[in-house]
C-alpha cells in the first residue's frame, strides 16, 4: 500500500521552509496542488514493482511541484523536494546519508533548478530518483 502526501502537509511544508528564508507563505494556485495530488495517485499503477511505482509517483510529484504547477509565491523547488522526501521517507525510500555533504546537496539544487526550469523531463526526474534512491534501514 502506497502513504500518499496531503495536500494540507505540502502546505505546511511551504509554510516552514518560507519561513526559514524570511519570506511569506502565499498560496497562488492551490487548484494546481489538487491536481497533481490527484494525479499523483494514479500515475504509475499499472506497475507492479512497488519500488518503481513508488519512484514514478515521487517524479511526478517532484517534477510538477517544481516546474509547472506554480503553487506557491515562493519556494515550491524546495516545497517540491521536501514533500518528496517525505513521500519517499513514508514508502521506505529515502536519499543515503552522503547526501548532507556540500558537493551532493549543490548537486540536488542544480538538479532541482534544471528541473524547474524545464531542462529536465518528467522521465529524467524518475531516472535520477532511480539512481539517487534508497531503500531505508
Amino acid at each position: 500500500m502506497v502513504f500518499y502526501i496531503t495536500k494540507e502537509e505540502v502546505m505546511q511544508t511551504n509554510k516552514g521552509l518560507v519561513f526559514l528564508y524570511s519570506q511569506s507563505h502565499a498560496v497562488q494556485q492551490e487548484a494546481n496542488l489538487d491536481h497533481v495530488l490527484d494525479r499523483m495517485q494514479h500515475y504509475g499503477e499499472n506497475i507492479a514493482g512497488s519500488r518503481e511505482k513508488t519512484l514514478k509517483k515521487a517524479a511526478y510529484l517532484l517534477y510538477h511541484l517544481a516546474y509547472d504547477a506554480h503553487v506557491f509565491a515562493d519556494g515550491n523547488k524546495r516545497t517540491a523536494l521536501t514533500s518528496t522526501l517525505f513521500f519517499l521517507h513514508h514508502n521506505g525510500l529515502g536519499f543515503p546519508s552522503e547526501t548532507d555533504s556540500k558537493e551532493k546537496q549543490e548537486e540536488i539544487a542544480g538538479f532541482m533548478k534544471d528541473t524547474a526550469e524545464g531542462k529536465k523531463s518528467l522521465s529524467a526526474v524518475y531516472r535520477w530518483l532511480d539512481l539517487v534512491v534508497v531503500k531505508q534501514e
